[in-house]
């Protein structure tokens, strides 16, 4: 039996993760907690008050922003990103490397690896791309993980029943974590689901109007005016969610239910919805298929009743500060 952060070891493990697919990089964060790519990304969220108070400043007010010369990271963060992505590049054209992720297919793209006219991504460009996929996955993931570990040990039936599902779809795969394994475990969905209506990473949804609209109220919404939809006000609406204060996976195990459902904006709507959707799914499942497996999470009991602090500060809706969980290896049959 360990007590131990899980927050911060979701967040070494996504970094790991993010660093492979979107740079080609084995950051070793997990051995390292101190890596490069670690100290960075927690630069990248966890801002200081008046800093947030210009970020969020910048989402809604982009031209004034960009005339005050306000960043959203600091020279030095966006310095060593550039340099990653510069030094791999510059590696893989003179070593001929190809590996299949994020970074190669943005390679691709550059016109000097035949690129079509209109086709073809800057160097600039692909760093932003590079630099967006780490952000959107690395503290996103890490949020819903934390949350869902937390939310399972309160609720140790469903973390029984989570178990049982990751363990009887690998004794159909060999005991191997394959893409497909990981795919079939509808249980698991199911709690991801539940956790990101409850603790949805990005609790509001910033969008411009391309075009006038007309408001139900008969008001007119001119063309060029920022908007903030409430995705964790309409999670949290019992006309939408019964008991929507309650952890009930179970509510999801209809598959068509969360596809169908408006007011369920986990990942956002349209399409501008998140474009990393699918991969923040898998890797999601994946880590919580591969603790769960092998591992019970329980709280103290002065703990139980206690909820789970939110960060105001924080860009994204998670988690202030650590969170401690025991950590139990458990046996095949339990």
């Amino acid at each position: 039996m360990q007590r131990i952060d899980i927050k911060e070891l979701l967040a070494r493990f996504m970094t790991d993760i993010i660093g492979s697919c979107a740079f080609g990089i084995e950051c070793n964060s997990l051995e390292n907690p101190n890596s490069q790519f670690r100290l960075m990304g927690k630069r990248m969220i966890n801002l200081p008050k008046l800093k947030a108070l210009k970020v969020f400043f910048a989402m809604m007010f982009r031209k004034q922003a960009h005339a005050l010369g306000i960043r959203y990271n600091d020279k030095d963060v966006s310095e060593f990103f550039m340099k990653v992505v510069r030094d791999t590049i510059r590696y893989r054209a003179e070593n001929g490397v190809r590996r299949d992720d994020f970074m190669q297919l943005l390679i691709d793209m550059m016109k000097q690896h035949g690129a079509g006219p209109g086709e073809s991504l800057t160097f600039e460009e692909i760093a932003a791309q590079a630099f967006v996929f780490f952000f959107g996955g690395f503290e996103t993931s890490t949020t819903t993980l934390t949350c869902a570990l937390h939310l399972l040990a309160k609720h140790p039936k469903a973390q029984r029943k989570a178990r049982k599902c990751v363990r009887s779809v690998l004794a159909k795969h060999g005991n191997e974590l394959t893409y497909e394994a990981v795919t079939e475990m509808d249980y698991i969905e199911c709690i991801i689901n539940e956790t990101l209506r409850l603790y949805p990473p990005v609790a509001t949804i910033h969008r411009m109007t391309s075009q006038p609209y007309q408001l139900p109220n008969g008001k007119i919404l001119p063309e060029g005016v920022g908007v903030i939809i409430s995705n964790l006000a309409f999670h949290h609406d019992p006309a939408f969610f019964p008991d929507p204060h309650l952890f009930k996976p179970e509510r999801f195990e209809d598959k068509t239910f969360a596809k169908n459902n408006p007011n369920y904006l986990a990942f956002g709507d349209g399409p501008r919805m998140c474009i990393a959707m699918r991969f923040g799914q898998l890797q999601t499942r994946l880590g919580l298929a591969m603790l769960l497996r092998n591992y019970n999470f329980t709280m103290d009991d002065c703990d139980v009743d206690r909820p789970l602090l939110i960060d105001p500060i924080n860009l994204m809706h998670g988690p202030a500060g650590a969170v401690w969980l025991n950590v139990e290896r458990t046996v095949e049959n339990k």
